[in-house]
């Protein structure tokens, strides 16, 4: 049989630890880091949408669209732009319990169309099956997914083990 002696000052210092980590981590955890992911995915996506980063491949507009996109000025392919709703309308909201970025259910753009609908229509070839899908939220989801959330989760570590000390 063994014993453990902890003297006064280190009791005080674990449990002060302790106290600290189960007032902090919760809402880090719960709130604040699923905040900053919701964050970090909207800036991605609105990043990629102004990069046209993933255009490449997709089926051109039809030659009357495209006309008509000229003509209103949205430079050339333009995908996911038209009035820059997609972009203006991004945000990060509370979903149930947590976080999400994206378009709000309920936005509607200068026609009173939901903005949804027209990022639906984009990601998704059956919501609008006339337009070949161009999905941007779907690639920039897997790309954050495996690159971006590390650095957070790293982030988070770090914080939790300065709370410890």
């Amino acid at each position: 049989m063994f014993r453990i002696v902890i003297d006064e000052n280190d009791r005080r210092n674990i449990f002060s630890a302790l106290i600290r980590l189960r007032e902090k981590v919760p809402k880090e955890v719960e709130d604040i880091t699923p905040m900053l992911m919701a964050a970090d995915y909207m800036f991605l996506v609105a990043r990629n949408i102004r990069s046209e980063k993933y255009s490449a491949g997709y089926a051109d507009y039809e030659d009357s669209y495209a006309k008509w996109k000229k003509k209103k000025g949205v430079p050339f392919p333009g995908y996911w732009k038209l009035d820059n709703i997609l972009v203006s309308e991004l945000s990060m909201f509370r979903f149930k319990k947590g976080w999400m970025g994206g378009i709000p259910a309920g936005v509607t753009g200068k026609r009173g169309r939901p903005v949804a609908l027209y990022g639906g229509a984009g990601e998704y070839p059956d919501v609008r099956p006339v337009q070949p899908a161009r999905p941007v939220f779907t690639p920039s989801f897997e790309e954050y997914k495996n690159g971006d959330i590390r650095r957070r989760i790293d982030f988070l570590n770090t914080k939790v083990k300065s709370w410890w000390r």
